[in-house]
């Protein structure tokens, strides 16, 4: 034994043996040794201060460390049992960790994905501790992580940041502590919070994750970030943003958005809590349907006569063709509602084919070997005729097809593009079958679909040829719910596709309940966030509806659930196709709001700038709609940055006009004005509800709206005002989430429209409904969401508004909100 450990063996003994066999390891200040504790009979661990650093301003650092481990009682932090000192020694007894630190596993490799969010789930829980205590690691580096089973336990807190009781700061300014490759660019400076911690965590989840070191420190969006998962890059990205503000705020914070990352589909478990005691229900659903067989499965074809290859060529042509409609899902194999199977055979230059059904052959079809494809065809056309004009056994009924062969063919056609998100295409597709067969009413229909998702007129309710009794009385009743739905006014509207959605496993009215929810819900008093549930039930029973997906994507987006944007943007990027004009723009549109949404400022702005110079977004003829539409997914920061950019533009007027949305309104006609005047009257003179019942009547009205684009803004605030003074604490809350709705009549290209101003005092109306919930004692999730939001949203604002966004964040840490 060394000299050194003699006299630490003198220092600890009797009831410490220390064990001269294992290596000693060293750090900056101190050194660890293995011991046996006597009394327990067990490993134990010790941590001593180097004698020739033993200075008064180490003595205290290294006994404060121990404070601060044994004020610290986790289980994915190092434990400690003693301090004490003794011949001029100064040491601690710690838990003995039999295992290795990460940088001695990453030298073998990167870590699984398992391993990893093992190691990222203990390893935030473990910050998330700390920084619950006011207590800044401020060295997160893998040689202070170690892997004990699975379990990553942090270790040395030698030069952790703490606050005494009294809130004095127990470290002393002007030195650099930390691990350079692992420091936070403000550590740097001394200026330390729990998001340099979140820093310094996400680089060595990002190398346990891919294997590499982080060497981008200056320059984050240069950083390889192959092989790594887009749901985990965008949780990983924030955390190692070069501004500490654009970071997750704590390490709990980042533990929930990257755990839900990680999981394949994390709105599984968001659903099954986020409804309360509707859980079951919701869990119910998710676990019966999780199983579904797609409608048709296309078995083998045995081969009678002829080459094999053969068969397999005509199997994967017809799934081709029956790929991608609307009202049924096909696979290869068996196991479904409707199993497909058959025959072929090939006799010199003739190829004859029979496919069987359960309910038995369909007829024989031939072609010559040379034009094989027509009898797949021919093949496909008897099964799909089948599924539409008899007793189909997948359990419904389906809408009424064109009666000529070539116009069923042209909409089917059109029916692919639709389910695929190629709504230009699609729409084409549509008039070409209508134009082709005057009785294809689902094509009428479809197409009015189409054009309010383009945002083109439509046509008007009398002329719909599909609404004629003996038309919509040949559509399926699950379909006349939809029709209906489509020409009642709101909220009525609303009403029948709750109806509609009582078929559970009717997919379309999940979309357009949900689509009804999310657009014009928040107008009569639904929060934005119920259609979240009603779109993840409509891709559950589709997962390839990309017009589900979509929605979904702009949701979370609005929503703020970033993991689960990402996921839902790149299934809709895989399902759609970016070269249809409408479904390029949408993917451009998602791709610049999770932008702005959730990344660096300077990042999105690249991010902007590379989107808007796509050909197929340059093209788009209501590109001027743009910074209009950021505030949808609350991206101010977005409208106001593309607002400068088209504003500058040397081009079109009409994108100036937009980036400078300086039109001023016309004459006002002075019924509706009248109206709310009077209301506001009655108001004044104490009669609150008077007040609200004369107002009800233009909360609905489109066309007293549009008479002055601040109008709808400037009654739903008054009519919360005195909802909230009547002690109508519900009523007012619904009102407050007018703004967010995303209601429009075409593309937001010309004058400002109603929606414009909703948004833009959307942040005041938060602001509104989180003073509201204070007053009322509503519970703190509520609060939170509120003061959360106008805390991210007028962060940096003017005196006035900044003053506010501090009150919020104040307020949302005195209610002890996740951070």
């Amino acid at each position: 034994m060394n000299p050194f450990l003699e006299r630490l063996q003198q220092a600890v003994g009797p009831r410490y043996h220390i064990d001269p066999e294992v290596d000693v390891a060293s750090g900056g200040m101190g050194m660890v040794v293995r011991a046996h504790d006597t009394q327990l009979d067990c490993p134990i661990a010790i941590k001593v201060l180097r004698p020739e650093q033993a200075t008064a301003a180490a003595v205290q650092r290294f006994l404060r460390e121990a404070q601060i481990l044994a004020n610290l009682p986790h289980p994915n932090i190092v434990p400690i049992r003693d301090y004490g000192s003794r011949h001029g020694i100064y040491f601690y007894i710690m838990q003995w960790l039999d295992g290795e630190t990460l940088a001695q596993r990453l030298a073998r490799g990167r870590l699984s994905m398992r391993e990893t969010r093992q190691l990222a789930d203990g390893l935030l829980e473990a910050l998330a501790a700390a920084h619950h205590h006011g207590v800044i690691h401020r060295d997160v580096k893998p040689s202070n992580v170690f892997l004990v089973d699975g379990r990553a336990v942090l270790t040395d807190f030698g030069v952790a940041t703490a606050r005494s009781r009294s809130g004095e700061k127990l470290t002393e300014p002007g030195a650099l502590i930390g691990t350079r490759e692992y420091m936070a660019p403000e550590q740097i400076a001394g200026d330390v919070t729990p998001r340099s911690d979140v820093y310094s965590a996400g680089i060595v989840l990002y190398e346990a994750l891919t294997g590499r070191e982080w060497r981008v420190v200056d320059a984050p969006e240069r950083a390889d970030w192959s092989g790594v998962l887009p749901t985990l890059r965008v949780v990983l990205q924030k955390a190692v943003a070069w501004a500490p503000a654009d970071r997750w705020a704590d390490a709990g914070e980042f533990r929930k958005a990257l755990l839900a990352a990680f999981d394949p589909a994390p709105w599984l478990k968001r659903a099954a809590w986020s409804v309360g005691i509707g859980s079951l229900a919701v869990l119910g659903w998710i676990i019966l349907g999780a199983h579904r067989s797609p409608g048709i499965c296309l078995g083998d074809f045995k081969v009678l006569a002829g080459p094999p290859a053969v068969a397999d060529s005509v199997q994967r042509w017809m799934l081709g063709k029956l790929t991608g409609f609307t009202d049924f899902q096909v696979r290869t194999g068996s196991g479904c509602s409707l199993d497909v199977a058959g025959w072929l055979s090939v006799v010199g230059e003739s190829l004859h084919l029979q496919t069987r059904l359960p309910s038995g052959p369909l007829p024989l079809v031939a072609a010559t070997t040379n034009d094989w494809s027509r009898v797949a065809e021919a093949a496909v056309d008897q099964i799909v005729t089948r599924l539409w004009y008899e007793d189909n056994p997948l359990g419904q009924t389906f809408p009424p097809l064109p009666v000529t062969a070539q116009g069923k063919l042209a909409e089917l056609k059109a029916e692919r593009l639709q389910a695929a998100g190629r709504w230009t295409e699609a729409l084409a597709a549509y008039l070409e079958a209508e134009a082709i067969d005057t009785t294809c009413w689902l094509c009428a229909w479809r197409i009015t679909d189409v054009q309010r998702w383009l945002g083109q007129p439509l046509v008007a309710v009398e002329s719909r040829s599909y609404l004629a009794p003996a038309h919509l009385k040949t559509f399926p009743s699950q379909y006349q719910s939809l029709i209906h739905a489509g020409v009642v006014p709101m909220p009525e509207r609303l009403d029948t596709l709750q109806r509609a959605v009582r078929d559970r496993s009717f997919f379309l009215a999940w979309f357009h309940l949900g689509d009804e929810l999310f657009h014009r819900g928040p107008i009569y008093g639904h929060a934005r966030r119920e259609a979240v549930e009603k779109f993840e039930r409509t891709v559950h029973l589709r997962p390839d509806y990309a017009p589900g997906w979509e929605h979904l994507a702009y949701i979370r987006i609005a929503e703020g659930d970033s993991a689960g944007a990402l996921a839902a943007l790149d299934t809709f990027k895989r399902l759609g196709d970016s070269t249809d004009a409408m479904s390029g723009v949408l993917q451009a549109f998602h791709e610049v709001g999770f932008a702005w949404r959730f990344l660096a400022p300077a990042f999105a702005a690249r991010v902007t700038q590379q989107v808007v110079e796509r050909p197929v977004v340059q093209r788009f003829p209501g590109l001027a709609a743009g910074p209009r539409l950021l505030p949808t997914v609350d991206a101010p920061a977005g409208a106001v940055w593309l607002g400068n950019h088209f504003a500058g533009s040397a081009g079109s007027t009409e994108l100036r006009r937009s980036g400078l949305i300086a039109a001023t309104a016309g004459w006002l006609p002075p019924g509706p004005v009248r109206r709310l005047l009077s209301a506001d009257s009655l108001a004044r003179a104490g009669d609150l509800r008077g007040a609200l019942a004369a107002s009800a009547p233009l909360a609905g009205d489109s066309a007293a709206q549009d008479a002055d684009v601040f109008l709808r803004t400037a009654l739903f605030v008054r009519r919360a005002e005195w909802a909230g003074n009547d002690d109508s604490v519900e009523l007012a809350r619904r009102i407050l989430q007018w703004h967010e709705q995303s209601s429009l009549e075409g593309w937001p290209t010309g004058d400002p429209q109603p929606n414009d101003v909703d948004w833009a005092f959307g942040t005041l109306a938060r602001w509104r409904l989180a003073r509201l919930l204070d007053r009322a004692g509503a519970s703190d999730r509520e609060r939170c969401d509120a003061y959360g939001n106008v805390a991210r949203l007028w962060r940096g604002g003017d005196a006035l508004h900044a003053a506010r966004a501090d009150t919020a964040a104040t307020r949302y840490r005195e209610l002890k909100c996740p951070a």
